[in-house]
């Protein structure tokens, strides 16, 4: 590469830099690598008469990556922190066999990962905004991973990637084709994803689709071979708090009698309900849209003073499309217009 095509770097920024690596020296990770990284920014400014000097690949890669007793590398984390201030430009650093989970890649630029050559695939917990990622997802770990703005065109075949863990991975740019039966799709973030995602609630690991918002997703049950079709999805004994049914694609009714853990904070746009809730919290913040958009709670009428008894207690939603029908007259209402952020 040619000089003249490095990013150059203000000194003062390069001695604040190395001011903030000293001075918390005594928390830092690695102190050692802390040191040599300091040393050599400051040889750096000292041996250079201009006011902006540049930093090779190469320089980056010996004050940025700690050699491993196993031939692998790891990240020296403070140094990552004063290279990310700077706004470096990683342009020609490679991260073959270099440890990256857990790594936010915000602020540095042109960084690019190459799944296969990254340490046991293991990408997990990474957010890769602005990455250049190549390779293919098929036995990597991406638990915990956000490819949110990642650079490239990966595809997801749920069966193939590691444990068949999802947990918390954010699929958006993500190409999906493939089943999620016995994938752990808790708390997976759907938005943006491209293909296709079909999930049977019953196959999916401890049947929990809690904080998955379900929105351009179907869902469906059995399959069957000869006719071809799914069944309707089934929720029984199913985990959905904090879970938004608004924009998904099937028949869905939800048990609300049949649930575990209940059904706190979900958004039942579109859905339809049925069984009889006898605890107000199995609900709390649940609602559901109406046709301009405003969330109605389902909630108990605070207006009454006194405390329902058990019988009153109970949530009536055996009548469809979002309608529940009045026990009495301290019963759980479904229509409680009362707005809340």
């Amino acid at each position: 590469m040619k000089k003249e095509e490095l990013t150059l770097y203000e000194k003062d920024k390069i001695i604040e830099a190395v001011s903030v690596l000293l001075k918390y020296y005594d928390k830092s990770e690695n102190k050692k690598a802390t040191v040599k990284a300091s040393h050599l920014l400051m040889d750096k400014v000292r041996y250079n008469d201009a006011e902006v000097i540049t930093l090779e690949p190469d320089f980056i890669e010996e004050i940025l990556f700690i050699s491993n007793e196993d031939g692998t590398k790891s990240i020296a984390r403070d140094v990552y922190g004063q290279l990310r201030s700077l706004g470096a430009d990683l342009k020609g650093v490679s991260f073959d066999n270099v440890h990256i989970s857990g790594c936010y890649f915000g602020g540095l630029k042109n960084v690019e990962i190459n799944i296969q050559k990254i340490p046991n695939y293991d990408i997990s917990n990474t957010s890769l905004k602005d990455v250049k990622v190549t390779g293919t997802l098929n036995g990597a770990n991406i638990h915990g991973t956000d490819f949110t703005d990642y650079i490239g065109d990966l595809v997801l075949d749920p069966q193939l990637v590691q444990n068949k863990d999802l947990y918390f991975t954010k699929l958006n740019g993500i190409t999906v084709n493939g089943s999620f039966d016995g994938a752990n799709v808790r708390c997976m973030q759907t938005t943006g994803f491209k293909g296709e995602i079909i999930i049977n609630p019953q196959k999916v690991v401890d049947k929990n689709l809690h904080g998955i918002d379900f929105n351009g997703i179907q869902l469906v049950g059995d399959y069957d071979e000869t006719s071809g079709i799914y069944s309707d999805p089934c929720f029984e004994n199913c985990r959905i708090y904090d879970t938004s049914f608004k924009g998904c694609i099937g028949n869905v009714v939800i048990p609300l009698d049949k649930l575990l853990w209940g059904a706190n904070s979900c958004n039942f746009t579109g859905v339809k309900l049925t069984g009889k809730v006898k605890d107000a919290d199995l609900v709390r913040f649940s609602y559901y849209e109406d046709e301009n958009g405003n969330k109605i709670y389902l909630t108990y009428d605070k207006d009454n003073s006194e405390e329902p008894d058990e019988e009153e207690k109970i949530m009536d939603t055996s009548i469809q499309e979002n309608t529940v029908t009045k026990k009495k007259s301290r019963v759980l209402t479904f229509f409680d217009r009362l707005k809340r952020n």
